[in-house]
C-alpha cells in the first residue's frame, strides 16, 4: 500500500505539471495570436505595463468563471458517473 501512495502522488505531480505547462502555453499563444490588437493598443498610447495588465486581468476572469462553472459540474458529472 505504501508503494501505491507513492505512485499516487508520482501521479498527481505529473498531472499538476502538465496542467501548469497547457495554461503557460495557451496563455503564450494567446497572446502571440494577439499581436495587431497589442500594436492598436501601443498606437493609442497605452505602456507596456498596462497593456499586460489588461491581458492578466481578461485571463484572471475567464479562470475565475471556468472554476465557478467547472467545479460543481464536475462534482455532478462525477456523481452521475459513479452511480
Amino acid at each position: 500500500m505504501e508503494k501505491f501512495n507513492i505512485v499516487m502522488i508520482v501521479i498527481i505531480m505529473c498531472a499538476a505539471l502538465l496542467a501548469f505547462v497547457v495554461l503557460y502555453n495557451l496563455a503564450k499563444i494567446n497572446i502571440s495570436e494577439r499581436t495587431r490588437e497589442i500594436a492598436t493598443l501601443k498606437v493609442l498610447g497605452f505602456k507596456d505595463k498596462q497593456i499586460k495588465k489588461i491581458y492578466v486581468m481578461q485571463n484572471n476572469w475567464i479562470t475565475y468563471v471556468s472554476i465557478i462553472v467547472g467545479l460543481p459540474l464536475g462534482y455532478f458529472m462525477t456523481d452521475y458517473i459513479f452511480k
